[in-house]
């Protein structure tokens, strides 16, 4: 057992939440996957569980942006409707 994989039954132990799926990786791939899950909790969990993950929009979005105002591509003071000219019309003057 990796220490990660120490780590992630220990929280599920202590009942912190019934189950957690992980995974690493790098620009070569998965470096590592795994899970941890409590029988007595009903929720059976492993790597290739499916979850139903919603509402990942502004987290996937303002990642975006911060990667793009970091290379100097993305000014945060331009105004939205300069990029997205649909919303001009939004805008009430």
């Amino acid at each position: 057992m990796t220490e990660l994989e120490r780590i992630l039954a220990d929280v599920v132990a202590a009942n912190q939440v019934p189950f957690v799926v992980g995974m690493t990786g790098n620009s070569g791939g998965v470096t590592w996957s795994g899970a941890a899950s409590d029988a007595r909790a009903g929720v059976p969990a492993s790597v290739d569980t499916v979850f139903r993950i919603f509402s990942m929009t502004k987290a996937v979005g303002s990642t975006a942006a911060m990667i793009l105002m970091g290379r100097g591509k993305l000014d945060p003071d331009t105004p939205a409707a300069s990029i997205f000219p649909e919303f001009g019309k939004f805008i009430r003057s």
